[in-house]
């Protein structure tokens, strides 16, 4: 606002209108500003006491005012340091942040200043037209708009959200101070915390079965472009005509391309003592991560194969660690570039040791999918003994006249038959490994031998008590891995042998009829003379005609998949082949939401109280659904889809704060075989005995009293043992 002689024209910035005040009138003036102040959108910053505003001037004399022996016994001795408390709540001195950190940037050939430098101009304009306002005496009303402008300005440099008015897009978007270290991308998380890193790579995940549990396949694209530093010595010099050497660092500090290089010429270059930076190669170990990483699967060291394809590989059994599957899902690699780096990958951080989470001392991977149900039907089949050793073979089993010993035919006549679980006996023989008597899961051993096995996810999957549990338990977590894959490859050429597919003859099943119309006219019947149906209890019986067991239906690949564990549940089974059922809402049936709450579609008179009307769904998937049904069905499916939304961003927020709140408490050395529990800021003590029994949760086994005797040398005390031993 500029005063010129007794008048002056002020232009409202919200309405666009131009109003003449006679500045020469105390009263008219204030009452302009204080009635222009609220649509200028928050410029003026007062607090109320009572029924009077405080101005910020006043604010400060009482701040002024405190005693300096009030506010540090009320704050702590922290604040001793300050005579008043007003060198804590106000600004006199506004520290500017140097040009470096707030740099300019260059669009179309135009540099463009940086939101904070456009922030800071608006707070020296401010304050200069506070100091004019100051010099040419303007009146009190004046001056203390100009006060809460300047005010303002400063809180938007610090807080760009904290104001109404609105702002220039370029700051809106980039933000102040607090945008600038705050969030994801700010300094703190952005650039502090988390770093873009060399020596990584990024693609598709896709499946390969034929890798073991610890192998990952990386593109030879990407392998040639990673490099490992390695130090020439006697020992690995003769291996340098092996390697593509990409670059070589003289110990004099020179650096050299050497990739395009003679092979001689290289060879002649490179001395005791330098060090070469080579390709991946075959053997290798990498770092492989997936986000989110919400856990210590999330990132694992896995062993590199080099293929000549596009996407990054591994088995299927590793996948559920890091949460993907392959529909789209990428993986980030990082080469270590120290050998600590690759002694703690690979003592530490292999795949394998998540076969068991000590989370809930049960197993994180197993088989899955094809896998699991090529073992299920394997041992369900008798096979010739050509195809038996034919998939041996392919598994790569030992195939000696020991070997054949130890899983001699089952049946002998009218011609000789191999049982497909005793492929199991030769992958104990390979591993040497004997699990004594054992019977869980579906699986029974004496002395080692497998007698009888119906192999499924209770026993291969990721369930606990089963045989990778107790491979894992008893010979840790390499023999467990290798047992995994040779199970996996027995499986999957079982199933190159036979086949397996899926066909609509298998989704046809005769049911037992569901009297679903009497139940309706029962509930009709009721409501007509004024009685309502116990909900809780109607809910109940709706729901359970999904769960009712399957019928009698010989050989059906549908069940196939379920009982194995594969894919599907009994649920998905019914819905295919019987009928969807009740679709509920968060209160039980679908309630009626449209014409004043009296019906759920306008294809229902209103109150119908039928169960089409509430939301239950007669018809199967085979059958085909109507129009209502199709409705009522993808309504809970989509508020569903919703919810699962917006929870995982909450849920991802709290869990990020607790882990941060635990990552200094580490675990360390106590002596005498144990270990304790430390904050590793101060090496103060959390827990004197790991977990304040100092048992390994990862090796801990539940056992029922039934199982224990039935299973001795894996009793409690046993597994204790080894869980005290491992720790």
């Amino acid at each position: 606002m500029v005063v010129r002689g007794a008048a002056a024209t002020r232009v409202d910035s919200r309405e666009g209108k131009r109003r003449r005040v006679d500045t020469g009138n105390p009263q008219q003036l204030r009452d302009h500003v204080h009635a222009a102040a609220p649509r200028r959108s928050g410029l003026r910053v007062q607090f109320r006491a009572g029924e009077r505003e405080i101005s910020l001037r006043e604010l400060h004399a009482w701040v002024a005012a405190i005693p300096r022996e009030d506010f540090v016994a009320g704050l702590g001795e922290a604040f001793s340091r300050y005579e008043t408390l007003t060198d804590v709540v106000f600004i006199t001195a506004l520290p500017v942040l140097p040009v470096i950190g707030r740099t300019p940037t260059n669009s179309n050939g135009t540099w463009r200043p940086h939101s904070l430098t456009l922030l800071y101009g608006a707070v020296l304009k401010k304050n200069d037209q506070l100091r004019t306002a100051l010099d040419q005496r303007m009146h009190s009303a004046l001056v203390d708009e100009y006060v809460c402008e300047l005010q303002d300005a400063v809180n938007v440099l610090f807080d760009s959200r904290n104001t109404t008015r609105a702002l220039r897009p370029r700051v809106a978007e980039a933000g102040g101070l607090r945008q600038l270290v705050d969030g994801k991308q700010g300094r703190i998380r952005g650039n502090l915390m988390g770093k873009r890193v060399e020596f990584c790579a990024r693609t598709v995940l896709s499946g390969d079965p034929v890798l073991g549990l610890n192998e990952v396949g990386l593109p030879r694209s990407c392998c040639e472009n990673l490099t490992v530093p390695v130090v020439v010595n006697d020992l690995n010099r003769d291996a340098l005509g092996r390697w593509r050497i990409r670059y070589i660092r003289k110990r004099s500090g020179q650096r050299f391309y050497a990739d395009a290089l003679p092979r001689q010429q290289l060879l002649a270059m490179v001395e005791v003592g330098d060090i070469v930076e080579r390709s991946l190669v075959d053997g290798d170990v990498v770092a492989v991560n997936r986000q989110p990483s919400l856990h210590r699967a999330s990132m694992v060291a896995m062993f590199v194969r080099i293929f000549d394809c596009d996407t990054i590989r591994m088995n299927y059994s590793g996948m559920s660690g890091l949460a993907g599957d392959c529909d789209g899902d990428e993986l980030n690699i990082h080469v270590p570039q120290d050998e600590a780096s690759r002694a703690e990958l690979q003592e530490l951080m292999l795949m394998s040791t998540n076969i068991v989470s000590s989370q809930g001392s049960r197993p994180l991977l197993g088989l899955t999918q094809d896998s699991l149900l090529g073992a299920y039907l394997l041992s369900r089949a008798h096979l010739e003994p050509r195809d038996f050793w034919d998939i041996a073979y392919k598994a790569g089993l030992s195939c000696s006249p020991a070997a054949e010993a130890a899983a001699a035919p089952v049946l002998l006549k009218p011609r000789a038959q191999h049982a497909g679980f005793q492929l199991l006996d030769l992958v104990f023989f390979e591993l040497g490994i004997n699990l004594g008597d054992f019977a869980r899961a579906g699986v029974v051993l004496r002395e080692g031998r497998v007698v009888q096995a119906v192999l499924s996810k209770a026993s291969l999957g990721i369930a606990d008590g089963g045989l990778v549990h107790e491979v894992f338990l008893r010979h840790g977590h390499s023999v467990a891995a290798r047992f995994m894959h040779l199970v996996q490859r027995c499986a999957d050429h079982f199933l190159d042998q036979r086949g397996f597919s899926v066909g609509i003859g298998d989704c046809i099943v005769e049911h037992a009829p569901l009297d679903a119309e009497g139940l309706d006219k029962l509930i009709r019947s009721d409501f007509e003379q004024g009685r309502l149906p116990d909900e809780p209890a109607l809910c109940e019986a709706l729901n359970a005609i999904t769960q009712l067991p399957p019928p009698e239906c010989g050989d059906n690949r549908l069940l196939d998949m379920i009982t194995a564990g594969s894919k599907g549940s009994v649920i998905n089974f019914n819905q295919i082949t019987r009928s969807v059922g009740q679709q509920f809402s968060a209160l039980g049936r679908l309630e009626p939401e449209l014409a004043h709450n009296t019906r759920t579609l306008p294809h229902f008179s209103k109150f119908d109280p039928g169960l089409d009307a509430r939301g239950f769904v007669l018809n199967s998937f085979v059958q085909g659904l109507t129009p209502t049904q199709f409705w009522n069905h993808a309504k809970p499916s989509r508020i569903t889809m919703i919810d699962t939304a917006c929870k995982t961003s909450e849920t991802g927020a709290q869990q990020r704060r607790l882990v941060k709140s635990l990552e200094k408490a580490i675990v360390c050395d106590g002596g005498d075989g144990k270990r304790m529990v430390r904050n590793v800021v101060d090496g103060s003590v959390i827990q004197f005995d790991y977990g304040e029994d100092n048992l390994d949760a990862t090796y801990m086994h539940t056992l029922t009293a039934e199982a224990a005797a039935a299973d001795e040398g894996t009793g409690p005390e046993v597994v204790s043992a080894a869980a005290r031993a491992a720790i």
